[in-house]
């Protein structure tokens, strides 16, 4: 979690993430999706631990996908390419419930603020501004983390 407030506040401030701090990110997430299957209820129910570690990485891929996807298509002017590796690497440390949830919260939140700078500091912002997604997406992963399957 250090790691990734260090990432949202290097973003918020220069609307970049750094590669080596989301690669760093990103490694930790896939070691932690083997940590969390290498327990004895993996070793007495395999099929189930496989199948929670295809749905981690999977759910990694696809948030990557849908993000690099609309970079490609915006040709980065809607979002950065970081935003992908974050979004990968929120999907393997969530997997698909928690991590759809933390991308729910960081599009609401986003919103939320995005609207109200635009109306609240009409000089500063206007709907052309680049705000940076990456604090929000830091922000749902932490929430929904915390939450966990409660909702």
């Amino acid at each position: 979690f250090s790691l990734l407030i260090v990432i949202a506040v290097y973003d918020l401030r220069h609307q970049i993430i750094p590669n080596g701090f989301v690669y760093a990110f990103i490694i930790l997430s896939l070691f932690a999706i083997f940590l969390e299957n290498c327990n004895l209820e993996f070793v007495w129910n395999l099929d189930f631990g496989i199948c929670n570690l295809l749905g981690r990485i999977l759910t990694g891929l696809i948030f990557f996908s849908f993000f690099g996807l609309v970079w490609l298509i915006s040709r980065g002017e809607a979002m950065g390419f970081g935003d992908a590796k974050l979004a990968l690497a929120i999907g393997w440390l969530l997997g698909p419930w928690q991590g759809f949830l933390a991308l729910l919260f960081s599009f609401c939140i986003g919103a939320i603020i995005g609207i109200s700078l635009v109306f609240l500091a009409k000089k500063k912002y206007n709907m052309k501004s680049k705000i940076p997604f990456g604090p929000f997406l830091v922000l749902g992963a932490l929430i929904a983390f915390f939450i966990n399957s409660s909702i």
